[in-house]
């Protein structure tokens, strides 16, 4: 008699132990979030000379497609926080971040999404990490998005825009009053660009450069801040939103070696 109570016990607590792992909320353990700069055509336009951070057209369609077709889903930063809190998150999250703010962005990668979202059904937001001091800049054959151009792709639903400061110092070599306007100048600027509000809300340091001086800045103004680091940020109770990892891809890292560093 005592086993038997014993065992139905048992099976009560089994139950209710499964039945909370099923109706607790979806919790990603990691989100890896990738980091690239221009996208380029090949071969590059003559007024254009080459960089170590430029990435190639078709292998960012490569990389796209494998993506799409291993099951992830593409996240803003917005959401990357919502899974970070336990709330809702897909089963197979990943940020794509573009640092700068190149022309590439609007000439070969908006191009592509639309292609691919015909192709698929399936919408890729991007996350475009700007500095408003150079919109629309030419800097000897080096490109950057002007603000109309980040409006069409953000209206579109394929661009989402946030700060990578004002004019990309390095943030850790500012006095307190220079790093404060870098932060808080690029914020209004961006809002100001796209008329929305939910926009410029979170930072990607320049260069990846931060200290605990340059995060507790970055709290007055941003939800979050993302680093170079070339990890993937375990998430949870005590993650640090504004140590957020990112994983920085170049020109010589093929798609096929950055899939294989993916969960």
């Amino acid at each position: 008699m005592v086993t038997d109570v014993k065992i139905l016990l048992l099976r009560f607590f089994q139950i209710l132990f499964f039945s909370a792992l099923l109706l607790a909320p979806a919790l990603a353990k990691s989100i890896p979030v990738l980091g690239l700069h221009d996208i380029v055509l090949s071969p590059l336009p003559a007024y254009r000379q080459a960089y170590d951070s430029d990435y190639e057209l078709a292998d960012l369609r490569f990389l796209l497609e494998s993506l799409i077709g291993r099951g992830y889903t593409f996240i803003t930063p917005a959401q990357y926080l919502l899974c970070a809190s336990g709330k809702a998150c897909p089963a197979k999250p990943l940020m794509l971040s573009f640092d700068d703010g190149y022309e590439g962005l609007y000439r070969q990668v908006l191009p592509l999404l639309e292609e691919l979202k015909a192709h698929t059904g399936q919408q890729v937001q991007v996350v475009l990490f700007v500095i408003p001091g150079l919109f629309g800049a030419d800097l000897g054959g080096l490109r950057y998005l002007n603000c109309q151009e980040l409006k069409i792709g953000a209206e579109r639903g394929y661009f989402r825009v946030e700060s990578h400061s004002q004019t990309h110092p390095k943030l850790t070599e500012l006095n307190d009053l220079a790093l404060t306007n870098q932060l808080s100048t690029a914020q209004a600027e961006i809002k100001a660009c796209l008329g929305d509000q939910q926009a410029g809300e979170f930072l990607a340091y320049p260069y990846g450069a931060s200290d605990q001086r340059v995060e507790e800045a970055s709290r007055k103004f941003y939800q979050a801040a993302f680093r170079y680091d070339n990890k993937i940020s375990d998430l949870g109770a005590n993650t640090d939103l504004y140590r957020l990892s990112r994983l920085q891809v170049h020109g010589k890292l093929s798609p096929k070696e950055i899939l294989r560093h993916l969960p």
